[in-house]
């Protein structure tokens, strides 16, 4: 595991919140070079790039636990007899277009796996 000193943290924390390598130079004390070096180094990139994957890894999985409270609320305004036409049409449309959005991802992620698939093969034969 990398170990980086409690300034370099310090300026991790700042730069995930959205901070400027400069603002964040100056809320840890060091100077913007400091900051720059340490950019450059392969290992503070590494924690860096982790702890972003982590927050977006987050933010997926509570998009997700939120999706059945959405797909309810859709469902609700399609069976809501009361609401408008075009209300309704609007919310069947939206769900439309994310099923298909939905889908054309599926079927790229086929495609992938299909490519990814042939490449193996290709190399395996290669190095028989």
């Amino acid at each position: 595991m990398i170990k980086l000193n409690i300034k370099q943290e310090l300026t991790i924390n700042e730069l995930l919140k959205g901070n400027s390598i400069i603002d964040s130079a100056k809320f840890v004390g060091v100077s913007e070079a400091t900051v720059n070096r340490w950019m450059a180094n392969n290992e503070f990139k590494a924690v860096l790039n982790d702890r972003k994957k982590e927050i977006i890894s987050n933010c997926i999985d509570n998009i997700n636990l939120t999706g059945n409270k959405a797909i309810k609320v859709l469902n609700n305004i399609l069976d809501n007899e009361k609401a408008s036409d075009k209300i309704r049409f609007d919310t069947s449309k939206s769900i439309l277009d994310m099923i298909l959005k939905i889908n054309e991802q599926k079927e790229i992620i086929e495609k992938i796996k299909e490519i990814e698939n042939l490449l193996n093969e290709r190399v395996g034969e290669n190095n028989v």
